[in-house]
């Protein structure tokens, strides 16, 4: 009796090691994937920094100028005169169109539906 008690003992250690580095083994496979993830976190937000950098460079005010001036002629651009600008309440109203009825028949008959 006192074997099978050491027996199973032995087994049952066995048993929750293995489990425990089943445990270790899983997490350390999400650390990895938490690690990857953050790396492709850092990455994107490199990007965006580097994008909005190169659209603050593309949009500084003496290049667009400079732009501007050489193709003034394929263009056209003109300056913005005062009374070009309006409030939303000066703008005209515009009526919506009338829905037109349509007869189904006539439908049918124009199309060639009808069986």
């Amino acid at each position: 009796m006192f074997r099978a008690f050491e027996v199973l003992l032995i087994v049952a250690v066995l048993a929750a090691t293995a489990y425990t580095f089943q445990i270790k083994h899983e997490s350390e496979e999400r650390l990895a994937e938490i690690r990857k993830l953050e790396a492709e976190i850092k990455t994107y937000k490199d990007t965006i920094d580097l994008l909005e950098a190169d659209w603050s460079l593309l949009n500084q005010p003496a290049r667009v100028q400079k732009l501007i001036e050489a193709f003034q002629e394929q263009l056209q651009l003109t300056t913005t005169e005062a009374d070009q600008i309006v409030r939303y309440d000066e703008l005209p109203r515009i009526k919506p169109e009338p829905e037109i009825e349509t007869d189904a028949i006539a439908d049918q008959i124009l199309t060639g539906a009808v069986e």
